[in-house]
């Protein structure tokens, strides 16, 4: 099956062929705390859609040890990788789709990024009321995760 890899080191996307989701995700080099997300929705019963499989704490890591890189303007930290998926929600090819990737080299270019429209600030928030605003640090039971499971230095 084909999938994307995306390096912020090399600030690249490539595609491989590879068994199954698990031997992407170790060409990408990430570990098993990851997180999945929706790229471009199936659009239609015969069409494909396309998900990311990202670090599930990216955003919340310092931002001088995490490189960082958007799609249509959503930005995302760490290495990444891209499937395709059927209507049916069944992984297949990524598609040949064109995305628009840009790469960040640290977290002052991501700011210059977010001041000029190209990459929208991510935030939660609850009822209408921001709860947290990148670059702020998370919760800090997610944080301790961040620092000891995961071995960012706070």
């Amino acid at each position: 099956m084909k999938f994307g890899i995306i390096d912020t080191e090399a600030r690249s996307m490539t595609r491989w062929e590879c068994a199954d989701l698990e031997e992407a995700k170790m060409l990408a080099r990430m570990n098993k705390n990851v997180d999945f997300g929706t790229i471009l929705p199936v659009p239609s019963p015969d069409g494909v859609g396309i998900s990311i499989v990202v670090y599930e704490f990216g955003l919340y890591a310092p931002v001088d040890q995490i490189k960082y890189f958007s799609i249509n303007k959503r930005l995302f930290a760490g290495n990444a990788v891209l499937y395709g998926y059927d209507y049916e929600g069944c992984t297949v090819d990524l598609p040949q789709t064109p995305l628009e990737i840009e790469y960040y080299e640290n977290f002052e270019a991501v700011t210059r990024g977010v001041s000029r429209g190209v990459v929208v600030q991510p935030s939660i928030s609850v009822n209408g009321v921001v709860k947290w605003r990148w670059p702020q640090p998370g919760p800090e039971s997610t944080m301790k995760l961040v620092r000891e499971r995961d071995g960012y230095k706070l």
